[in-house]
């Protein structure tokens, strides 16, 4: 059984990186698999926490957050860039793993 784009049911979309696409961030990435488009950044950062101090560990910070009509369905009172959404849009929406999006922006 094939997808309306004529994929097989474990094919996945062709994934497309564009490395380089915000001039200000140290490393950034675009990545896009079929409508879905997430931008990716990473900053740097000299140091690590003070509870990480002389543990000779290093600190990559991550989140995320979505755009307003970045899913089909809108969440009453869930448009905060400052708290990841919870319930059902959390488990709904398309996300990357911050670590993909620094290894793919610094790659």
């Amino acid at each position: 059984m094939s997808r309306i784009d004529g994929r097989t049911n474990d094919e996945l979309r062709p994934v497309v990186i564009e490395r380089g696409w915000s001039a200000q961030a140290e490393g950034s990435a675009l990545i896009s698999f079929g409508n879905t488009k997430v931008l990716c950044t990473a900053s740097f950062t000299n140091g690590v926490p003070r509870w990480m101090v002389g543990k000779g560990k290093g600190w990559v910070p991550a989140e995320y957050a979505m755009l307003p009509r970045a899913t089909n369905a809108e969440i009453p009172g869930e448009r905060s860039t400052t708290t990841p959404p919870g319930g059902d849009a959390a488990k709904n929406a398309p996300v990357m793993h911050p670590s993909q999006c620094v290894a793919s922006a610094c790659a």
